[in-house]
C-alpha cells in the first residue's frame, strides 16, 4: 500500500493515514487502490463519496479524495460532475491551497467561483494582466506565465489575444513570479507580484511592440593579406596553471614560441572574423511610474564573415589537444619561456564550426528595432589537412583556430577598418559597431578590412 500511494500525484504523510479516523482513511486507501491498481473508477466513484461524506473528520483527506473523484470524472468525460467538484474545492477548502490552486487551473476561466462573501474573505482574489504599448495599443501574442514562490506550486498562464487580455482567473493570494515574452524575442520578468487576500489583482503590462522591426544586410570584405603573418592556435591554460597563456606575435615580432604554429598559405587554407550581434536592452515605463527592462532574446545566430562571403554559424563545438613534439605543427613547448611556469601539460584549443556551405555575398536579417551593436568577436583561421593531422582530427567538421592576440592588439586596425568599427582591446574583442534603426528602416554594415591592408 505505501509504494502505491508514493507512486500517486499527491502523496499523503503516512502518519496522516494513521491518525484519520479508520472509515474515512479506509474508505480513502480503497478508492486510490480501485483507481490506480485495478482500475475500476465505479468502485473507486463509490469508495471516494464515501469519503468526502465523513470529510470533516479529517479535511485534508477529505480535500484529497474530492480532488481525486474530480480528476476521474474528468478522465472519463463527466465534465460537469468534475466542475462542480472543483468549484466545491476552491469555495469549502481554502485551507487546502495546493490542491484548490490546481482545481482553479482546471476550470474554464468563467467557471471560476467568484471571489469574496458576504461573512468574509475568500482566500482566492480575481487575477488580470493585460499587455499594451506605452501609448495604450493593446499587444496580442504576450505569453504570460504566474509561478508561486512560497512552495505551493501554484501556477498559471495564458497569452494576451487582440484585446491584450492575456489572464483572467482566480488565485490563491501569496507572492508571485510573473515572467513575459513573445515569440520573436522580447521578454522581462517581474520577481515578485503579490496577490492579496480578498482583493482583486489587476496589471496592465507596457511592453515593446514585437511588430516594430527593423532589417541589418550584413556584408563583408574582409582582405585575406591582412592576415598575413598571424599564427593561429590558442595555448589554453592548463587546469593547475595561474597564468594567462601567451598570446599570437604582434606585426613585425620573431614568432619565437610560435615558429610552429600554422599561419595563412602555411597550414591555414582561409581566415575570418567572428561576428555577434544583440538587440540592446531597453526600459519601458509602467502604469505605476516605475521602469521595466525588457530583453530581445531572439535568433542570434553568429556569423563567420570572410573574403568569400558571410556564413551563419549553426554551432560552435570546442576541443582540445596536448602539444606533440613530433607533429609538424604546435611542437613549440610555452614553458620554454623562461618567464612562465606551468604546473600541467599546456594544450592547443580549437573550434568545430557548423556553418552554411556556402557563403553569401550578403546576409540579411530581420531584428527588433532599436539599438543594435555588433561585435567582432575574434580572429579565426581555417586548417588545412596538415594540421588536421597534427591536431589528429580526422572527421570532416571545419576546424578553426583562433588567433588569440593581446588587448592593444595592432593586429585589429590592420583587419579591420577603423572608420567603422570601434576598437575594444580592452574588453577582449576586437571591436564593435552600433547601429540605431527605426522601424522599418533597413540599414547596411560591413566587416571590411582597410583600404592598405598588407603587411
Amino acid at each position: 500500500m505505501k509504494t502505491i500511494l508514493c507512486t500517486l500525484l499527491f502523496t499523503l504523510p503516512l502518519g496522516t493515514l494513521l491518525v484519520a479516523a479508520d472509515s474515512l482513511a479506509s474508505s480513502l486507501e480503497k478508492g486510490l487502490i480501485e483507481e490506480e491498481v485495478n482500475r475500476d473508477f465505479d468502485a473507486a466513484i463509490a469508495a471516494y463519496e464515501s469519503a468526502i461524506t465523513r470529510f470533516d473528520k479529517d479535511r485534508e483527506l477529505a480535500a484529497t479524495a474530492i480532488f481525486r473523484l474530480a480528476e476521474i470524472y474528468r478522465r472519463t468525460g463527466r465534465t460537469r460532475e468534475a466542475e462542480a467538484l472543483y468549484q466545491r474545492l476552491i469555495r469549502e477548502f481554502h485551507d487546502q491551497p495546493e490542491l484548490a490552486g490546481m482545481a482553479a487551473e482546471r476550470l474554464p476561466e468563467d467557471r471560476t467561483p467568484q471571489t469574496g462573501s458576504a461573512t468574509g474573505s475568500s482566500e482566492f482574489s480575481s487575477v488580470t494582466i493585460r499587455i499594451q504599448t506605452e501609448d495604450g495599443r493593446s499587444i496580442p501574442g504576450y505569453r504570460v506565465r504566474m509561478q508561486s514562490d512560497n512552495g505551493r506550486r501554484v501556477s498559471a498562464s495564458g497569452e494576451s489575444d487582440e484585446t491584450g487580455l492575456a489572464l483572467s482567473r482566480n488565485m490563491p493570494y501569496g507572492d508571485y513570479s510573473l515572467r513575459i515574452a513573445e515569440p520573436t524575442g522580447w521578454e522581462t520578468r517581474f520577481r515578485t507580484v503579490t496577490v492579496e487576500v480578498g482583493a482583486p489583482f489587476e496589471k496592465i503590462v507596457h511592453a515593446p511592440d514585437p511588430q516594430k522591426r527593423a532589417t541589418v544586410e550584413v556584408r563583408s570584405a574582409i582582405a585575406r593579406e591582412a592576415f598575413a603573418g598571424i599564427r593561429f592556435g590558442h595555448i589554453g591554460r592548463p587546469r593547475q596553471s595561474s597564468l594567462t597563456p601567451p598570446p599570437s606575435p604582434e606585426p613585425g615580432e620573431e614568432p619565437g614560441q610560435f615558429d610552429s604554429f600554422p599561419e595563412y598559405d602555411d597550414g591555414i587554407r582561409d581566415v575570418a572574423v567572428e561576428i555577434s550581434f544583440h538587440v540592446e536592452s531597453i526600459s519601458l515605463t509602467q502604469p505605476d511610474g516605475e521602469g521595466q527592462t525588457w530583453h530581445w532574446r531572439g535568433k542570434r545566430r553568429p556569423l563567420l564573415a570572410s573574403a568569400d562571403g558571410v556564413r551563419v554559424i549553426d554551432q560552435i563545438r570546442g576541443g582540445t589537444v596536448p602539444l606533440d613534439e613530433t607533429a609538424r605543427y604546435f611542437t613549440a613547448d610555452p614553458r620554454k619561456e623562461p618567464r612562465r611556469r606551468y604546473l600541467g601539460e599546456p594544450e592547443i584549443h580549437f573550434h568545430k564550426l557548423t556553418v552554411d556551405a556556402e557563403a553569401d555575398s550578403e546576409i540579411s536579417m530581420e531584428l527588433a528595432a532599436g539599438e543594435i551593436t555588433f561585435v567582432a568577436r575574434r580572429i579565426l583561421g581555417r586548417a588545412d589537412a596538415n594540421v588536421l593531422t597534427s591536431l589528429g582530427v580526422d572527421d570532416d567538421s571545419e576546424v578553426w583556430l583562433e588567433a588569440k592576440l593581446k588587448e592593444d592588439s595592432a593586429w585589429a586596425s590592420r583587419i579591420l577598418e577603423t572608420n567603422y568599427w570601434t576598437l575594444q582591446p580592452e574588453h577582449s574583442i576586437l571591436a564593435t559597431q552600433t547601429l540605431t534603426l527605426e522601424p522599418g528602416e533597413t540599414a547596411h554594415i560591413t566587416v571590411n578590412s582597410p583600404p592598405d591592408s598588407s603587411p
